[in-house]
């Protein structure tokens, strides 16, 4: 299960998949001297990161989809200043799936963002690379991990790279898992190939994705047509009064599409949306016809212009 020796270039230098984290120490061991673990969490030190993260995450959603209330960012930061809340259910579904081994499997999170589930999956023993195109999160990651006295060798797991062009080797991961991240991707069939290009055979794809199917468009949180026309959808928001910049910077995505792109590599081993209707799909079937249809009507009243529809999609890639 563990990957071979992997070198790829960034920023000049050389980073391998195999320099691992130190093993064997408590947290509190990892704490600076004459700081307690409390310490490491409060007091200007802390509030240095999460202020870093508070001016990035309202400078980036003004620009991109419009003024976003104090308590939204407030939501944003405190799911990202938590490492374990923020992930550790993503493990527990990889748990489900990949069973006592999973702690032997090498991981990449594609679009790391802000660290927290690379971070709780180093905390916790496992062997887990961060990939983030965007510099400041990067750089987010670094104060967060200073103040927290995680060791330094931690930041070696995380490349800046796009999900189109993966600076790893061929059949390098033994998961690969993407979360909220498929309606950014510019080109899903690269993406798609990518992973499929750095997954073992017999490696596991989690993802998850909004379907643009829906009502509802998450990041400008507006109602919306599904798949709504992209020149319909600038002069909607410009009504709106909405900037059009965050429209350009997403790629519709669906259950569907990324069926047929995936199918031909991997096995679908579990497809759920998620939602107290979908329950009804998930348990009964995706050929149950007649309760699909119910659940989608259901799904449109409950969900209209409120809610996204996430999709849960696992994929096992076929050995050749």
């Amino acid at each position: 299960m563990f990957a071979q020796p992997l070198s790829c270039r960034r920023h000049k230098q050389d980073v391998t998949i195999e320099r691992m984290q130190k093993s064997g120490q408590s947290l509190k061991e990892r704490t600076a001297p004459g700081r307690t673990w409390k310490s490491a969490f409060d007091g200007k030190a802390f509030m240095q990161a999460r202020e870093f993260l508070r001016e990035h995450v309202r400078a980036t959603r003004e620009k991109h989809f419009g003024r976003t209330s104090e308590a939204e960012i407030d939501a944003i930061c405190d799911a990202w200043m938590n490492d374990e809340s923020n992930s550790r259910h993503r493990y527990d579904e990889m748990q489900k799936v990949i069973g006592s081994k999973l702690k032997e499997c090498t991981i990449l999170d594609v679009s790391s963002g802000c660290g927290t589930f690379v971070f709780y999956g180093l905390l916790n023993g496992y062997k887990v690379y961060g990939m983030e195109p965007e510099s400041w999160k990067h750089e987010f990651n670094r104060l967060k991990a200073e103040e927290r006295c995680y060791p330094k060798e931690w930041m070696s797991m995380f490349v800046a790279a796009v999900a189109e062009q993966m600076p790893f080797a061929n059949d390098s991961f033994d998961i690969v898992s993407t979360y909220q991240t498929l309606e950014h991707v510019q080109d899903h069939k690269k993406c798609f190939a990518e992973f499929t290009r750095i997954l073992k055979p017999g490696g596991a794809l989690f993802m998850r994705f909004p379907d643009y199917r829906s009502t509802f468009e998450p990041h400008y949180r507006v109602p919306m047509l599904p798949l709504m026309n992209r020149s319909l959808m600038r002069l909607y928001l410009r009504f709106l009064r909405k900037p059009i910049l965050g429209i350009d910077t997403i790629n519709y995505i669906t259950q569907d599409r990324a069926i047929s792109v995936l199918k031909d590599d991997f096995e679908i081993v579990d497809l759920r949306l998620e939602g107290p209707y979908n329950k009804i799909r998930n348990r009964f079937g995706l050929r149950s016809t007649f309760l699909a249809k119910l659940s989608l009507i259901l799904d449109c009243l409950n969900r209209a212009f409120r809610r996204e529809v996430p999709v849960i999609l696992v994929g096992i890639k076929r050995r050749t």
